[in-house]
């Protein structure tokens, strides 16, 4: 939990969000042996017309590559799984939609917070101290709300500005 709050906190300071996970074709296939069937696999996803541009998208750095969410994964089951044991694309996919689905958790999180008026974020922020609970959640919930407060800081503003034009 330490790791991830420290994460949640970098990302509330330089005001962005959690990155949805998509794997490389190419990789993958690369993991299992598999890579010289890439082009292959590669252009039977195409022919078979499963690039949607959410789940299943081409590589904007290679364009011969596709990156797949695990509901990409799973839409191209049946041609990646010619190439790859099915029982490992099942679980890939399933890591890949868990850890998507806590990036999308927390950047709900994120977005609450930086939503909120000063005002109401002190008033959550009081009600967990007073909380008799004091539980892991709510200490993380805290440490956001701190880190929310000091990222609306001037300085703060100027450093994210400044993290996003030099990326």
């Amino acid at each position: 939990m330490k790791s991830d709050t420290l994460a949640v906190e970098n990302h509330i300071l330089n005001r962005d969000y959690f990155p949805i996970i998509k794997i490389s074709l190419r990789k993958f296939l690369e993991s299992t042996g598999m890579d010289q069937y890439h082009h292959l696999c590669f252009t039977r996803i195409k022919d078979s017309k499963l690039i949607d541009n959410i789940e299943v998208k081409y590589d904007n750095k290679t364009r011969d590559d596709l990156l797949l969410t695990g509901k990409g994964l799973n839409k191209c089951y049946d041609i990646i799984s010619g190439y790859i044991d099915g029982e490992m694309i099942k679980e890939f996919a399933k890591s890949i939609d868990a850890r998507n689905d806590y990036a999308i958790s927390i950047n709900h999180v994120l977005k609450t917070l930086r939503n909120m008026p000063e005002k109401k974020l002190k008033g959550l922020e009081n009600i967990i101290l007073t909380s008799t609970q004091n539980n892991d959640y709510e200490q993380f919930i805290y440490r956001c709300i701190q880190t929310e407060f000091e990222s609306r800081k001037l300085s703060n503003r100027i450093r994210a500005l400044c993290t996003l034009l030099i990326n």
